[in-house]
């Protein structure tokens, strides 16, 4: 993706970052409360295990996902459970993300041992983004906590051109400034240079967008 100003080029790249996947019990995973631990589930939730808790009127329980982030940028999120009869129609799973954070309700009921949508959204290098599942429900009897998925899927909008750009000639070289671009996934810049404008571009420099 790129974002032209005069004879300079800006550019950013979409670069590669695979799929996180958290199971119940994995890295980087917290609880509050009790939940019990369940085997033999075989196809029907990820690795054949989950956890499961009783729902109640209030937050008495909850357990989180919190997935190291390697590229910041948007990312398509997904959970598994084992369906059953006694599921809560509502599962919420809270999902922080740059910027806020969205509840979505899911049906345990059904669409059990398959990746479920949570939805689309950016996140930040780090641990700051995560998923959270409460037993604050009032529809059926337990909860199920078994896995997410995270699938990075880019971003296809070019950033905006930094703003206040000036070019200060001087004895053999030319100063560049401008201001910054903050979009939160913009990683870097390239400069590039040509002799005209729309011609071949060449790379002279590259920085990081960010410090």
């Amino acid at each position: 993706n790129q974002a032209v100003s005069g004879n300079l080029t800006f550019t950013t790249t979409t670069g590669a970052a695979g799929d996180i996947i958290m199971d119940e019990d994995s890295a980087g995973r917290t609880k509050k409360g009790e939940w019990y631990f369940v085997t033999g589930g075989g196809s029907a939730c990820l690795n054949g295990d989950y956890f499961y808790t009783s729902n109640n009127t209030v937050e008495a329980a909850w357990l989180t996902w919190t997935p190291y982030i390697l590229r910041t940028g948007r990312y398509q999120v997904y959970a598994m459970f084992r369906e059953g009869t006694n599921r809560t129609q509502g599962a919420p799973y809270r999902v922080k993300y740059h910027g806020g954070e969205s509840i979505v309700s899911v049906n345990q009921t059904t669409g059990g041992g398959t990746w479920v949508s949570l939805g689309t959204f950016p996140f930040t290098f780090g641990q700051s983004n995560y998923v959270r599942l409460s037993n604050n429900v009032t529809t059926g009897s337990v909860v199920v906590a078994d896995a997410v998925k995270f699938v990075f899927v880019g971003d296809t909008t070019a950033p905006s051109a930094p703003s206040g750009l000036s070019a200060v000639a001087g004895n053999a070289k030319v100063t560049l400034s401008w201001n910054a671009n903050s979009e939160y996934d913009l990683s870097y810049y390239k400069v590039m240079r040509s002799a005209s404008s729309g011609g071949t571009y060449t790379q002279v420099e590259i920085g990081r967008a960010h410090v």
